[in-house]
């Protein structure tokens, strides 16, 4: 099969007017609610990504239950516990964009060749990388686009506030504390 290029580039604005346009929206719907986590959950295989917002309370009650079962089931960071499997989170898929011009990977070639955000080629082979392959070389550039973002405050926000990225099905995830 033909190699086929993606260059993520293509998906900063989108990601970046999607989620100042997904914050504004949960807040009119939840104007009450106090949230502790967003994240971006990605789907490469479906073309998309979805908004999903948690509170301290869901995540608390998560992580007494799933805590003795071991660390790989919560995050943890100078702040604390709390969970970060965005399924798991109190308004799941809030909303959804969708990447149109992504390359649709369940027909797609075996061999992808990605451009990240600072113009850098990662060339993934689907059969032997399999699909963590796809998500190591988007990941680092989704992050970069949602750090970018600087319309967090427009949340209602609990006082440890964290926004992450989750490659779905991944070890790719990551979460940082958004500062006041």
């Amino acid at each position: 099969m033909s190699r086929e290029i993606v260059d993520l580039r293509q998906y900063r604005q989108p990601i970046q007017t999607f989620l100042p346009t997904a914050l504004e929206g949960f807040s009119r719907c939840h104007s009450a609610v106090q949230v502790s986590c967003a994240a971006l959950f990605v789907f490469p295989y479906d073309s998309a990504a979805t908004i999903c917002f948690d509170t301290e309370s869901s995540s608390d009650t998560f992580v007494a239950k799933w805590a003795p079962k071991g660390d790989q089931y919560y995050g943890e960071d100078e702040y604390g516990r709390f969970k970060n499997n965005p399924p798991d989170f109190e308004y799941v898929n809030f909303s959804v964009l969708t990447f149109e011009t992504f390359p649709k990977l369940y027909d797609g070639p075996d061999t992808l060749s990605f451009v990240d955000s600072d113009g850098k080629i990662t060339n993934v082979d689907r059969v032997k990388e399999g699909d963590e392959g796809i998500n190591r070389a988007m990941f680092p550039s989704l992050c970069r686009f949602v750090r970018d973002i600087d319309s967090w405050s427009s949340l209602s926000r609990a006082k440890v506030f964290r926004a992450g990225v989750v490659m779905r099905d991944s070890d790719c995830i990551t979460f940082w504390r958004v500062p006041d």
